[in-house]
């Protein structure tokens, strides 16, 4: 009787640490979760800054000297060099079937300026 009481103590004492360093283990966790969760809104955060538009717009003005497009620099389609006529025909009528293509009154077609700019 006393060993059967001495191998269920010893048994308790074993599942009692076991449990405790589960337990430790847990916390751990718990502790990582919650930091990575802050680190993700911290970079969510940054994100946001580093992607406004404002600022963006600004840094490409100071460090990319682009200029505004205009119509000068928008070429006929009857100017690009195709391989074949079937090509020019097929390009130009889905074109206009998309809308993007409109005839101009000297019969050449042309992309309007509005419609390149919001990415058609």
């Amino acid at each position: 009787m006393i060993l059967m009481i001495g191998g269920i103590g010893i048994l308790l004492f074993n599942v009692k640490y076991k449990v405790v360093g589960l337990e430790q283990e847990l916390s751990h966790v718990k502790r990582d979760i919650t930091n990575s969760r802050q680190s993700i809104h911290i970079l969510k955060a940054e994100w946001e800054h580093l992607n406004n538009p404002g600022r963006l717009q600004k840094l490409a003005q100071k460090y990319l000297n682009l200029i505004p497009l205009d119509q000068s620099h928008y070429l006929a389609l009857s100017q690009i060099p195709f391989r074949d006529d079937a090509v020019i025909s097929y390009v130009t009528e889905t074109l206009q079937t998309e809308g993007i293509l409109q005839e101009s009154s000297g019969g050449q077609s042309s992309i309007p300026f509005q419609e390149s700019v919001r990415g058609r």
